[in-house]
């Protein structure tokens, strides 16, 4: 009981997690991270449904370019892993850099159908490109190319955003500290691909609820620009924009 507490107490109160791996589960890595029960289970359920590896459905898979001289007058847009959010590229904080597009030979040009998905830190984050973007990509993003046009670009976005995905991601990952992901690790990623009539389903049901939720958030917005600055004192909120002032 007293070696109990004492580990417990090293670790915060709570008990490690203990389980078993057989020698012939054994695949390469070493770390006890990789082989965690869950991990397995999701591996387990989506072998049921044939899913497959994501590598087999995967033309090209290119990591951007590293590039630090950003220009406030410069002429491209440098997008970094801040940049990618789930179903969207935000451009409120984006870089600028005095490279031109066509000055890069590295085949990193958006096209419409291409998939960016982070590789650190925030890794794991997509976004299908609806049409042709004259932007940079940095270094810690990956272009990904399908190589299927029985594949939804917008689906592919829809099951890497996903729950299961993010599992998946969270077993491939290297680097304690900052987890990031390899292309061979993305590659590994098990997905399923059903019909197109049922990916085009999942993408309208997926498409209407990220509507939904972002209307929401613009209403939430205008209610708090709305109300007066003396009760948000009173409240002792203090909105970003007064931050700014002081």
């Amino acid at each position: 009981m007293k070696n109990i507490r004492s580990l417990m107490m090293k670790n915060n109160g709570v008990l490690p997690e203990i389980f078993t791996v057989w020698s012939d589960d054994i695949v390469g890595r070493i770390d006890p991270f990789y082989y965690r029960p869950e991990f397995k289970s999701i591996a387990k359920e989506l072998k049921k449904i044939k899913a497959m590896p994501f590598g087999e459905v995967i033309e090209s898979i290119t990591n951007g370019l590293d590039y630090r001289n950003f220009e406030d007058d410069g002429r491209t847009d440098y997008l970094r892993v801040g940049n990618i959010r789930p179903y969207e590229i935000d451009f409120t904080d984006v870089k600028k850099i005095g490279l031109d597009i066509k000055e890069i030979s590295k085949d990193i040009h958006l096209k419409q159908g291409d998939i960016l998905l982070t590789r650190k830190g925030t890794f794991g984050v997509a976004v299908a490109i609806s049409e042709e973007l004259s932007v940079v990509i940095s270094s810690e993003i990956f272009l990904i190319r399908l190589n299927r046009r029985d594949v939804e670009p917008k689906y592919i976005e829809a099951f890497l955003n996903s729950s299961v995905c993010q599992r998946q991601f969270m077993s491939q990952k290297v680097g304690a500290i900052m987890g990031s992901l390899s292309q061979e690790a993305v590659k590994k990623i098990l997905i399923p691909i059903p019909s197109l009539a049922i990916q085009k389903r999942i993408i309208n049901i997926i498409h209407k609820a990220y509507e939904e939720k972002r209307k929401k958030e613009e209403e939430i917005k205008k209610i708090l620009e709305s109300i007066d600055g003396y009760v948000l004192g009173e409240l002792g909120i203090v909105l970003e924009r007064e931050r700014e002032r002081e």
